[in-house]
C-alpha cells in the first residue's frame, strides 16, 4: 500500500521508489557528515533496503528524501533526512517527520532511534531525547563500509 502526503505549499512526500532522483539524493548525501565516507553505492543499498519517503516540489522535483528502516511494529530508526538549500525555511522537515510518525504505516511504532550531531532541535519536539548511560541499547560498528 503506497503512501502519499501533500503539503499546503505544493509539496507532496510520497513512498513511490520509482520518483526518487538518484543522482540528487546520491550527491547530496555524499556530502554530509553521517554519509561521506560511506561508497556510493553503500549509500543507495541503504535506501534500497529501507522504507524511503521522497520529498516532491510541486513541479515534481526531488526536494528532500527521510528514510525509515522498521520492522512496523515495535523499532524504527530515521536516517538520511534533508531538504534541499532551495526549498529549505518553510518547515518541511518538521513536516516530515510529523508525516512519518503520526500519519504513516509506521504511527504506531513503540520505539523509535535516529543519530544526529546538530539536529537536535529538530526532532526534541518530537520526543526524541540523547541516550543517557548506556542503558539495555547496545550497538555493534564494524567500523568499515564493505
Amino acid at each position: 500500500m503506497s503512501e502519499r502526503f501533500e503539503h499546503p505549499a505544493g509539496y507532496v512526500l510520497d513512498d513511490d521508489r520509482t520518483r526518487l532522483d538518484k543522482p540528487v539524493i546520491l550527491d547530496f548525501l555524499s556530502g554530509t557528515y553521517w554519509a561521506q565516507s560511506r561508497p556510493r553505492e553503500s549509500i543507495w543499498r541503504g535506501i534500497e533496503g529501507a522504507y524511503p519517503y521522497g520529498l516532491y516540489a510541486a513541479d515534481g522535483r526531488q526536494a528532500g528524501l527521510i528514510r525509515v528502516i522498521s520492522d512496523g511494529a515495535g523499532l524504527a530508526w530515521i536516517g538520511d533526512v534533508f531538504v534541499l538549500d532551495a526549498h529549505r525555511r518553510l518547515g518541511l522537515a518538521n513536516w516530515m517527520l510529523s508525516c512519518i510518525l503520526a500519519k504513516s504505516r509506521f504511527a504506531g511504532v513503540r520505539y523509535w532511534q535516529l543519530s544526529t550531531q546538530d539536529a537536535h532541535e529538530l526532532y526534541e519536539p518530537f520526543g526524541f531525547k540523547p541516550f543517557i548511560g548506556t542503558g539495555p541499547f547496545m550497538t555493534r560498528d564494524l567500523g568499515r563500509w564493505d
